[in-house]
């Protein structure tokens, strides 16, 4: 019997109609108006539309599809056809080993993300036990026939990839849950606040945690010297592929280094020179004395100069040692050429008025010295360390460097008169800074030296409005008049601007003083803590019920095991922090504590448990 559904047949009416107005032939065979609703009639399969389309005949079968196979899984010795019926038949095997990613550029150094190689910081250590199917697939790609990027050399590969380490995720940076934004946050009454008043800035402390891992970062298996002078740790932080300096027209390089001195991080840059640029005179370095007492604030310290074949040159380096100032660009990565990753910050003419005025004061401290700046007034060699703070980083080479140039022309036109156009170039190199800066914000075909010529184009083709005040000081420093004076040109330019920048600096500290206030208690409640918790879960304390380490307890659990009326386990931050301040200062109010079987229930007060504190701690620590 077929397990079709019943299908009732329509009812005629005397006139040989049916309800659904078709007309009954009486004159139909018997035997056809029987089968007209039998029962074992097949049910009705849809069949598949003929394609009369042109592309008919482009359609993919499914039996010529071919299968995936990976090159892991597949006999290095079995042929295309028995692979593919071999692999038919276990297509869905629940044997088959699952798909494992890996780094590609672990696998042309022998090194792949399994759970077999384990990392321990600084070399990965290959496990004896290593299949021979993952050697098929390290050699069939390393041997793949799609064309790649040319080979780098040995030295490059392994600074680029060789022993270094991954982390599996990235590092979170924010501890605290971020601050809505001001569309979504609620208003709060006089008296009331939240949770991210009672913290640091959350952007504020992402940066100082992303200096602090730059500091602190390190590259392992490097072709670098263990020691250069009395520095160690050399990691490299110059983010450019430039070896050959456009300033100085040498190979150059800036590294990270720690001092065998004083433990702190400097910034070390060498430059290599040539057997006819060899220093031959201990008096080049005598005006690195002169830099080295030189300070200011836009104006990175000079610590040290010395010359080294520690980098395996077949002359020895030039190596200059500065202070280091973690994930700070230079002008040509902040404005000009795009960073990696990183996007272009634009330059507007306020953020020129407050660079030029930081550079001209580092100028006249400079020129005070007699000493003069020289190729340090170049986008390459001026770094932005924080908002809008410029620095020179780059000073001292040039009197390395033209040593024996500049002590020449000394002899030739005087000390004093030679000094004066080495500070009048500085002038113009200034100028041609601001003047190349301003320049940016042209499209690239449009820029060039400044003229006339740039200055109108900065006028109809520029991205932003510059003032002819701008321009005419941009003048002024390009083509300085004969009696150009720095300090009369400050006075009479920028006089006012400096107002602006120095109340911006004001208003920066006052923010910055207002973050550590909300910081400046974090040691105290600390070493509390501290002492809290060295207390209560020590093992000789678990005997000691209903004595001073229970009552630390029942307090502990009075603080941070609160819940609320349902039960269910809350947080309250403000509530913490007022009841761990009430313990340190031993405020003579009384809190009841219940234990959490509700067995026992004590009535102290925060002085008490203070004194229990202090005692036990003593009794515990002084004893051993």
């Amino acid at each position: 019997m077929s397990n079709l559904p019943r299908v009732e047949s329509p009812a005629f009416n005397s006139k040989g109609s049916n309800d659904l107005g078709v007309t009954k032939s009486h004159g139909a065979a018997p035997s056809e108006a029987k089968r007209k609703f039998n029962m074992n009639t097949p049910s009705f399969q849809p069949s598949v539309l003929t394609h009369t389309s042109k592309f008919s005949a482009l359609l993919p079968k499914l039996k010529d599809i071919p299968t995936f196979v990976p090159a892991a899984l597949e006999p290095p010795s079995s042929s295309s056809a028995e692979g593919g019926a071999s692999l038919t038949g276990r297509k869905f095997n629940a044997s088959t080993p699952s798909f494992t990613p890996s780094n590609a550029y672990d696998s042309f150094s022998g090194v792949t993300n399994t759970p077999e190689y384990t990392m321990d910081g600084f070399h990965a250590h290959e496990s004896a036990a290593s299949t021979g199917n993952e050697q098929i697939l390290l050699s069939q790609m390393a041997q793949a026939s799609t064309p790649g990027p040319a080979p780098m050399a040995h030295s490059a590969s392994a600074f680029m990839f060789h022993g270094q380490v991954t982390t599996p995720y990235p590092l979170n940076y924010h501890l605290y849950s971020p601050a809505p934004p001001p569309r979504l946050a609620g208003s709060l009454n006089a008296h009331e606040t939240n949770v991210n008043a009672l913290f640091i800035a959350n952007d504020l402390r992402e940066t100082v945690t992303k200096r602090n891992e730059a500091a602190l970062q390190t590259l392992a298996l490097l072709s670098l010297p263990d020691h250069v002078g009395n520095y160690h740790s050399v990691v490299p932080i110059d983010t450019t592929f430039d070896t050959l300096s456009k300033v100085w027209g040498k190979p150059t390089a800036v590294y990270k280094v720690n001092s065998n001195v004083d433990g702190l991080m400097y910034a070390l840059r060498r430059i290599d020179l040539t057997s006819a640029d060899q220093v031959s005179s201990e008096l080049a370095f005598h005006t690195a004395k002169k830099w080295r007492r030189l300070t200011n604030p836009n104006v990175v310290r000079l610590k040290d100069v010395f010359t080294s074949v520690a980098f395996g040159s077949p002359t020895p380096s030039l190596c200059l040692v500065y202070d280091y100032y973690p994930l700070s660009n230079t002008f040509q990565e902040q404005h000009v050429t795009r960073k990696l990753g990183v996007r272009l910050e634009p330059v507007s003419e306020p953020l020129l008025w407050t660079y030029l005025v930081q550079l001209v004061g580092a100028l006249l401290t400079i020129h005070k010295d007699d000493l003069y700046a020289g190729s340090s007034l170049a986008l390459s060699k001026i770094i932005v360390t924080s908002k809008n703070r410029v620095r020179l980083a780059a000073v001292c080479v040039d009197d390395i460097l033209n040593f024996e140039d500049i002590n020449e022309r000394m002899k030739t036109k005087g000390k004093t008169k030679f000094l004066q156009e080495l500070q009048r170039a500085d002038i113009s190199a200034l100028g041609r800074l601001m003047a190349e800066l301003t320049a940016s914000t042209l499209p690239t075909a449009l820029r060039g030296e400044f003229s006339e010529e740039l200055v109108t184009r900065l006028k109809t083709s520029s991205t932003k409005t510059f003032s002819e005040e701008w321009l005419s000081v941009i003048r002024a420093l390009c083509d300085p008049d004969p009696d150009f004076n720095l300090s009369d040109f400050y006075t009479q330019h920028l006089s006012l601007r400096a107002l602006d920048v120095l109340n911006g600096l004001q208003d920066l500290s006052d923010y910055y003083e207002g973050q550590l206030l909300s910081e400046v208690e974090n040691g105290r409640l600390f070493r509390l803590l501290a002492k809290l918790f060295s207390l209560i879960d020590r093992p000789e304390s678990d005997a000691d019920i209903g004595g001073n380490a229970y009552v630390l307890r029942l307090f502990r659990d009075f603080v941070f095991h609160t819940c609320e009326e349902s039960g269910k386990p809350a947080v309250d931050l403000s509530r913490l922090l007022v009841n761990l301040n009430k313990l340190d200062a031993g405020v003579d109010e009384n809190i009841l504590l219940v234990s959490s079987d509700e067995d026992t229930c004590l009535i102290v007060s925060y002085k008490e448990v203070r004194e229990i504190l202090e005692l036990s701690f003593r009794a515990v620590f002084r004893s051993g």
